[in-house]
């Protein structure tokens, strides 16, 4: 939609890229990068990327969004110094000249950074200022399900798996055909929370929903969670996957992808350092 917007998009006059103080190329290149990353299409992320990175200019809000959005991607590719330097750039652009939607974003983007690198309070700490921000100033809550599961997943990695899989369930509610790639967010800390707390039935129907989510709207950067899940639930319950060879298919995603930090990190692998 975000292509066939920009292709049909009149280019004559004064500037009718600019629509009441929104820059709307930049809009669009920004949102066919971001879902060009979401189904693994890297060429396309880094060219859109580029253009909407061209139409920032000087904004610091318009710079800050991007490092928002480039930090998330470059997290989901593995590029974790790459992405907690983007967050850090985008935070500071953020609060020198940013609405309540930008500073929102730009921990969003930090929470999910500080997540990878292992700093679980800390990512706790900036999700739960979005999700303050969101509440307080009713903005940016079509992201609550990303923000709300970096810290579920932050909550169960420090040991409240009853937390993480409370509020994972109030974020699926929320999400649902609203924002369903962040709902799939959510899918993965209930799953991962359910297998932590012994619930069989529950992390089974959580892994099912997920999967389902996944064929439905392509996203194929959360292939590699579900083999993940699926060999987290081999280790803890009698299961018809092998725990190993869901490691292995796991580790061939992220390789399909390029994201050889995740695969790492697989490698060295223990029950806290999974990927949101």
């Amino acid at each position: 939609l975000a292509r066939e917007t920009l292709e049909n998009y009149p280019h004559t006059g004064s500037d009718p890229s600019v629509l009441m103080g929104v820059d709307c190329l930049w809009s669009m290149h920004l949102a066919i990068a971001v879902t060009s990353a979401l189904l693994g299409e890297t060429d396309n992320f880094h060219e859109s990327f580029a253009l909407s990175r061209e139409r920032c200019g000087n904004d610091p809000e318009l710079n800050a969004f991007n490092d928002a959005m480039g930090s998330i991607v470059a997290n989901v590719f593995g590029r974790f110094d790459q992405a907690l330097a983007l967050a850090h750039r985008g935070i500071d652009g953020a609060e020198t000249k940013g609405t309540a939607y930008c500073r929102c974003m730009t921990r969003q983007a930090l929470s999910l950074s500080l997540f990878n690198h292992g700093e679980f309070h800390r990512a706790a700490e900036f999700a739960g200022e979005a999700l303050s921000i969101m509440e307080e100033q009713n903005t940016g809550r079509a992201h609550l399900g990303g923000v709300a599961g970096v810290l579920s997943l932050a909550e169960l990695a420090l040991g409240d798996a009853g937390a993480a899989r409370s509020r994972s369930s109030e974020t699926i509610v929320f999400c649902h055909e609203r924002t369903q790639y962040w709902e799939l967010s959510a899918w993965v800390a209930s799953a991962r929370s359910c297998i932590a707390q012994g619930d069989q039935e529950a992390a089974l129907a959580a892994m099912v929903e997920m999967e389902q989510l996944v064929e439905r709207t392509g996203a194929v950067v959360q292939r590699p969670n579900l083999h993940i899940n699926r060999a987290l639930f081999a280790r803890g319950f009698s299961s018809e996957w092998d725990a190993d060879v869901e490691w292995a298919l796991a580790r061939e995603a992220y390789v399909a992808l390029g994201a050889h930090s995740h695969i790492a990190r697989l490698e060295r692998f223990d029950d806290r350092s999974i990927f949101v």
